[in-house]
């Protein structure tokens, strides 16, 4: 059951989100009403990620089976960090549908994608977990930039990418690092990167990260 709900959690948003965006794009009178239905249930795909941090209790959760083994789970930062993201992307999925204009739903669906893989930086107890997370947050929220359709927007949005882009290159090279070191589970990390003869490189890396988000923080600030 539990596991189900795991599932359920990242599953449900992005069904929603896909439904939205493939609803949205068909450009159709019925389409567009179906999307418009659909966006006042948006919030709702939360829920099974909200009820999952509440009641989870503090050990982890592994499915072997998915890519190279995925583990998850809560500790009392991750917990309270995961509450906060639901609150946040719950408000801002409404705010859009009171304030409703042509491009919501699509707005709300690239929303629902940042959600996932920001909710799974903080549950991810494994190095593969983490670094999908983090790219799927960072690569969505270029459709966040790109909304209004204006010369900035775009102007923006290409120095988003570019940004993240560089930041996710950094990103990946101090997770290959400290995975060769030994810290594939990030429970081992600190001790394997104070171990191993590449430690200085790795923080570097994540030093390159920090600059490049930094850089970023004026186009897309709700990345921090």
């Amino acid at each position: 059951m539990i596991t189900t709900l795991w599932i359920l959690s990242a599953a449900l948003p992005l069904l929603v989100a896909a439904v939205l965006a493939a609803t949205h794009r068909a450009r159709t009178r019925r389409a567009l009403a179906t999307a418009s239905g659909h966006l006042n249930f948006a919030p709702l795909a939360l829920l099974p990620a909200a009820v999952l941090t509440v009641l989870w209790p503090e050990e982890s959760a592994h499915a072997p089976w998915l890519m190279f083994g995925t583990t998850v789970g809560f500790d009392v930062v991750s917990r309270a960090l995961t509450m906060v993201a639901i609150m946040l992307y719950a408000a801002a999925t409404w705010a859009v549908t009171w304030r409703y204009d042509q491009r919501a739903p699509e707005l709300v669906a690239y929303l629902l994608v940042c959600f996932v893989g920001n909710a799974g930086v903080y549950v991810a107890q494994d190095a593969v977990t983490f670094y999908a997370s983090f790219s799927l947050m960072s690569l969505a929220a270029v459709g966040l930039v790109l909304h209004d359709r204006t010369d900035k927007a775009f102007r923006a949005a290409r120095v988003y990418l570019i940004l993240a882009v560089i930041s996710e290159m950094a990103v990946l090279s101090g997770v290959l690092m400290v995975a060769e070191a030994g810290g594939f589970m990030l429970a081992d990390a600190p001790a394997a990167v104070a171990q191993s003869p590449h430690r200085l490189s790795a923080a570097s890396e994540a030093l390159h990260h920090v600059r490049s988000r930094y850089s970023a923080t004026p186009v897309a600030p709700w990345q921090w």
